[in-house]
């Protein structure tokens, strides 16, 4: 039956871990060069070394990886740990959107913590599931519609034998929808509306989930 309760995640501590920024930005751009094609870098941003070469995709579509910023989240619920995320611009002809990660673990086997967690963005139908030969679980959820300016948001969920879980999401907004909130830096307003359509489709996500953690 479809559900389209709020989940209650009172307690829950998915054990946020922090990553390796550097490491994670050229696994980040691996990913999505195999994914979408060969990336470049936007000409504002300087960068040594050869991941730093402007390369077409083959269609002739530029498509970029931003660079990966990093937020901290402090805890607000007793017994769970500050949690981290990552994002980073994705853009391609049809606009500029994001992708965030978050990596964390969890407790028991890869489909137990899958089915506790099948219905954590609210969604009323159940996720999409695949199931890996070494146990290996993706959980990939509908496309969520949110305020304001009708933002998209996609997620899928990785859940690896060895209890580490990586959440990778795709928006169809980036950091040029956010301007600065002098009374809460920490939190900019969101001032522009982003792109019509997410800048990685459904398959596109899961491919980008298994370059990651392959």
């Amino acid at each position: 039956m479809p559900r389209c309760e709020i989940p209650d995640i009172t307690g829950r501590d998915l054990d946020s871990v922090r990553a390796d920024l550097s490491a994670l930005q050229e696994r980040v751009l691996q990913a999505l060069a195999a994914v979408k094609g060969p990336w470049v870098w936007p000409s504002t941003v300087s960068v040594q070394g050869p991941s730093s070469v402007p390369v077409a995709a083959p269609d002739g579509v530029r498509v970029v990886g931003g660079l990966l910023g990093e937020k901290k989240v402090p805890s607000t619920r007793p017994n769970t740990r500050d949690a981290f995320i990552y994002t980073a611009d994705v853009s391609d002809a049809e606009g500029i959107g994001s992708v965030m990660l978050t990596f964390g673990r969890f407790t028991g086997d890869p489909l137990t913590a899958a089915d506790d967690q099948a219905y954590d963005m609210g969604n009323c139908q159940p996720p999409k599931r695949h199931v890996l030969a070494d146990g290996t679980v993706l959980q990939i959820y509908d496309v969520v519609p949110s305020d304001p300016f009708a933002s998209l948001t996609q997620t899928l969920r990785i859940y690896l034998p060895d209890g580490q879980l990586h959440s990778l999401s795709v928006r169809n907004f980036g950091s040029p929808d956010f301007a600065t909130n002098r009374e809460d830096p920490a939190h900019p307003h969101r001032v522009g509306a982003g792109r019509p359509t997410l800048p990685l489709t459904e398959a596109q996500l899961a491919e980008l989930g298994l370059a990651m953690v392959g």
